[in-house]
């Protein structure tokens, strides 16, 4: 996420999907970070989306983890396996790759408008209009921070790669309450447009329409702030109401904000919310971390007494519409 301070105020906080139906909503994922196998992979090994959609999403990155030059800036990120956050064990995917550790995702919706999730540049239970917030004042987005091939990253990022927020066009960070016999809290709406400091020539998203069921939908972003990556094979597993969908994508802290896309690469939701040091299972006698994973059929999934079957999966609860209204008014 943040820093270290957001994931303390996070502490509890689940994966949610934000979607969008011509309005949008929000997904919440429990207990396992992996259903089957990993489907996160390298965005160059996908060259349409490499060309199409990966130059429209940017990791928010703090000045603290980067070096300025008069060109540009150096990387100065930890390996994932050396993150005492993480400290991944050897052998699971990304063991030995760059990490910022706390970051977002971000993606536009037009020149110089960045979508992402309201907790990555406001406070829980704030609504911000037109307003710099520290977060906007305080932290960069950095476009094309991607392995090019195995084994070469960017380590450099050139000034027009990494823009800066200008204000907080909106931003709704919404802590509904905690109801009674439930085994999480209920959110509402976490959702934020941000105006860039200058308009950007690269790929703007466009969004769907609806959403069905088994619909397979991915994800492009930045999971714990590991360079970016492509999520494949989700899968939308219900729809029953106009409040509710549950998928099946595999997406960490640092996904946050980025976008969930269909097979015709229309956004579909917003990765918004996780739960802090829930990605992974610490091994005591290794000193390090696993993924948690979940298999297709469910084996291996955990249920407190209070959750029922479709908790494993994704939750989606509407969003007012009214959000694309403000892309379309802020970018005249």
């Amino acid at each position: 996420m943040l820093t270290k301070l957001f994931l303390k105020t996070f502490a509890g906080f689940k994966m949610f999907v934000i979607v969008f139906f011509v309005c949008f909503s929000f997904t919440q994922n429990l207990s396992a970070r992996i259903f089957g196998q990993d489907d996160r992979s390298e965005v160059y090994l996908h060259p349409q989306l490499n060309q199409k959609i990966s130059p429209s999403v940017a990791i928010m990155l703090s000045p603290v983890f980067l070096n300025k030059k008069v060109e540009g800036y150096e990387t100065n990120f930890n390996s994932i396996s050396d993150s005492h956050e993480i400290a991944l064990c050897k052998g699971q995917k990304f063991y030995g790759q760059p990490t910022a550790s706390v970051s977002c995702t971000g993606f536009l919706v037009a020149p110089d408008i960045m979508m992402t999730a309201a907790h990555c540049v406001t406070h829980i239970n704030t609504e911000v209009r037109n307003s710099v917030t520290p977060q906007c004042s305080d932290f960069m987005w950095v476009f094309d921070y991607k392995y090019r091939s195995p084994k070469l990253i960017e380590n450099f990022f050139p000034n027009e790669n990494v823009a800066f927020c200008k204000e907080v066009i909106y931003a709704k960070f919404e802590h509904i309450k905690l109801i009674a016999r439930m085994p999480t809290p209920i959110y509402g709406e976490d959702i934020a447009l941000i105006k860039l400091d200058r308009k950007l020539n690269r790929p703007i998203l466009n969004f769907a329409k609806e959403v069905k069921v088994r619909e397979k939908v991915y994800t492009i972003g930045y999971p714990d702030g590991l360079p970016q990556k492509v999520t494949l094979n989700g899968i939308i597993k219900s729809n029953n109401s106009n409040q509710y969908f549950t998928s099946t994508l595999d997406i960490f802290g640092g996904n946050s904000g980025g976008p969930v896309l269909n097979s015709k690469d229309e956004v579909t939701g917003v990765v918004v919310r996780s739960i802090p040091y829930d990605d992974y299972e610490y091994l005591n006698e290794k000193e390090c971390s696993v993924v948690k994973r979940c298999s297709q059929n469910l084996l291996g999934c955990f249920l407190s007494d209070q959750q029922k079957l479709e908790d494993l999966f994704s939750h989606t609860q509407k969003v007012s519409d009214d959000v694309m209204s403000l892309i379309k008014s802020s970018s005249l």
